[in-house]
């Protein structure tokens, strides 16, 4: 077999690996395909330099600006789906954490957002963000009322409440404090006493009321 003969072959080879590997690992399809040679160690070097592409995309920070004119470019060249007569919206992304790089994305309707369309957002940031050999994970928050399903009496009433208790346990713990100051003070009149052998006449306390 001539030299060109097996090049074809080998690269007709790798061609069918890389196929092969795309059917059975399609759910990293963020990493690199490398072919090395355990007897020659040709190959080694690229392997090296897509470890060094991983880590630093993994571990970039991305400001809110540049995540959100990815996130209006993606949305202005595909628009969300419609869902239940609305369309979704997206209103603003901002970084979520790092190592792998997550990305908060708020709006409405976010829960019915199909799987179709969160692989196109993650291919858009990949591309315009230039991540490689990482996850990118998203998330969708949609703002919630929590005094939505109450009426305005309720929240006033429910409200009050909670004013009504923090004024309660600030009391509580001003007397704490107060009695605690008072133990402390009589027990180093006490302490003392003892180290001169001098009597001490302690105040009586009160003696809480009959209910």
């Amino acid at each position: 077999m001539s030299a060109s003969a097996a090049a074809a072959s080998a690269s007709l080879f790798k061609d069918e690996i890389k196929k092969e590997l795309d059917l059975r690992l399609g759910f990293v399809d963020f990493a690199r395909v490398h072919f090395i040679s355990a007897l020659h160690g040709t190959g080694v070097g690229n392997l090296f330099d897509s470890i060094n592409e991983a880590y630093e995309s993994a571990t970039r920070r991305n400001s809110s600006s540049t995540l959100n004119r990815v996130l209006q470019a993606a949305t202005q060249e595909h628009e969300p789906p419609v869902s239940g007569g609305r369309r979704i919206k997206l209103k603003y992304a901002h970084a979520g954490g790092y190592n792998p790089p997550r990305i908060i994305i708020h709006g409405n309707k976010v829960s019915k957002m199909p799987d179709s369309y969160k692989r196109y957002l993650i291919n858009c940031y990949r591309k315009s963000l230039g991540i490689m050999g990482s996850p990118i994970i998203l998330e969708f928050k949609e703002g919630e009322n929590p005094y939505a399903n109450q009426k305005p009496a309720q929240k006033r009433l429910t409200q009050s409440a909670m004013r009504a208790e923090r004024r309660k346990a600030e009391t509580e713990r001003r007397y704490a404090r107060a009695a605690s100051k008072a133990e402390r003070a009589q027990n180093r009149v006490i302490a003392e006493a003892k180290r001169t052998g001098a009597g001490v006449v302690l105040k009586k306390r009160p003696k809480p009321k009959a209910k």
